[in-house]
């Protein structure tokens, strides 16, 4: 069951069922009818990135996603922007045996930084992906304090730092 993360009606947690035994696992990953309400999800992606490696922060303003961690451990940094006060700002730690789905409306931006060896995250959403359409903040500026703790050794993509002035 999906449950709302205290201080955002935006943002749904859920930890999923895994089934194991000595030849592994099974876990099912999305059930429509266990949505909060309707979603129509259209496409899949995938992103394995490796320890350190810090995504984000991207938001699409109609796009809803259901971001499930597949393998490893990560602080997911969120912001909802339907929030206009200063209490908009939230980590989470996603990991495969713990708390491993979260739910997005639109309008929420959302980065990660991996803190196992990797992370498989899967992403469903309710719009092909645009770049146009895409907003970005920095980590820097936003999540400061996790900024600092991790940057030595932070693996950011060209497009995820701030830009020198």
């Amino acid at each position: 069951m999906f449950r709302n993360i205290e201080g955002s009606k935006n943002i749904w947690t859920r930890k999923l069922n895994i089934h194991g035994d000595k030849r592994g696992r099974f876990v099912e990953i999305f059930r429509e009818d266990l949505m909060p309400s309707p979603i129509h999800f259209i496409q899949d992606s995938y992103s394995l990135s490796i320890k350190n490696t810090a995504r984000g922060l991207h938001s699409q303003k109609k796009q809803w996603q259901l971001i499930t961690i597949l393998s490893g451990s990560v602080i997911d940094l969120l912001i909802d922007a339907n929030n206009l006060d200063l209490n908009n700002k939230f980590e989470i730690k996603l990991d495969f045996e713990e708390t491993n789905q979260i739910l997005l409306a639109p309008n929420i931006f959302h980065g990660f930084i991996v803190m196992s060896n990797n992370a498989i995250l899967n992403y469903k959403s309710t719009e092909v992906y645009k770049a146009n359409d895409e907003r970005n903040l920095y980590i820097q500026d936003e999540f400061p304090q996790i900024y600092l703790q991790h940057q030595e050794y932070l693996i950011l993509s060209d497009r995820d730092k701030k830009p020198k002035n």
